[in-house]
């Protein structure tokens, strides 16, 4: 599919990057011009996009979703330094779950390749299940190849799960997870329909921080809102300790911040 300059998405404006209002913003040297010497000492961060590919995500909302992914693999490039490391995971999932990455990518070398829907129902067990399995030492996390920060998480769906009775058992399985328990893990309900009690209450456990559940609709509304979580949270990220440490507060936010008011919660009220 196309990509750069050529991309279907070329004519979206987001309110961060690419319009009138956009940030003007400094640019900082890529990773492919960091002597190789320190690139292979810096610290890594993976970013995890898991994101719901069912039926119901056609359309503007899928569309979005995939401007907001250029936007960013643009901008985080923009931003990469001497310091650190990232490198992209995507999780599709509807009735089944599928790594668009079977390894994450780092983000100098990552072609980002449009996500299409499939009309499927919404499994979030197979997610969990996906999600626990790749984050291990042995998995997407090996030791060989560097220190990590803890991961960052990004869950984008538009609908309750169908397999009720199932995903129980993955979740609290994702949870025993070491590695899991240390991410950064933000959520977003896509959709007047998603915006209900019990898909806010399922994603809370997820993140683990009520904070981190967010709404929006299917507009510009959830292009800025994937773009805003992905920066600010990778930056945050960065900032911290390594993974070794106990420094990072657990129920940290970035919607902690005065300024994020404009980004719906699940839980007004």
């Amino acid at each position: 599919m196309e990509t750069g300059k050529d991309s279907t998405w070329e004519g979206f404006e987001s309110e961060f990057w690419g319009g009138e209002s956009a940030v003007d913003l400094d640019e900082t040297p890529p990773a492919s011009y960091i002597d190789s010497s320190v690139a292979d000492h810096r610290q890594i961060l993976e970013i995890l996009f898991v994101i719901d590919v069912s039926g119901s995500m056609r359309g503007q909302r899928i569309a979005q979703v995939n401007y907001a992914l250029e936007n960013i693999f643009k901008e985080l490039r923009r931003r990469d330094d001497i310091n650190s490391t990232i490198k992209i995971a995507i999780l599709e999932f509807g009735m089944e779950a599928h790594w668009a990455t079977p390894q994450p990518v780092p983000l100098e070398d990552y072609v980002f390749t449009q996500i299409a829907v499939k009309p499927q129902v919404t499994n979030y067990g197979k997610a969990f299940e996906a999600l626990n399995q790749k984050l291990r030492k042995e998995e997407f996390l090996d030791p060989t190849l560097g220190e990590y920060f803890a991961p960052l998480i990004l869950f984008i769906t538009d609908g309750e799960p169908v397999d009720v009775a199932e995903y129980p058992s993955a979740l609290a399985e994702l949870q025993a997870n070491g590695w899991f328990r240390k991410s950064a893990k933000y959520a977003i309900a896509v959709g007047e329909e998603a915006k209900n009690e019990d898909i806010g209450k399922l994603l809370a456990v997820f993140t683990g921080v009520r904070e981190n559940v967010r709404y929006a609709d299917e507009g510009d509304a959830l292009c800025n809102l994937i773009e805003f979580i992905a920066i600010r949270a990778s930056e945050v990220q960065t900032s911290m300790l390594s993974n070794t440490s106990d420094g990072r507060k657990e129920d940290a936010s970035i919607f902690d911040e005065p300024d994020t008011s404009l980004f719906s919660s699940m839980f007004e009220g």
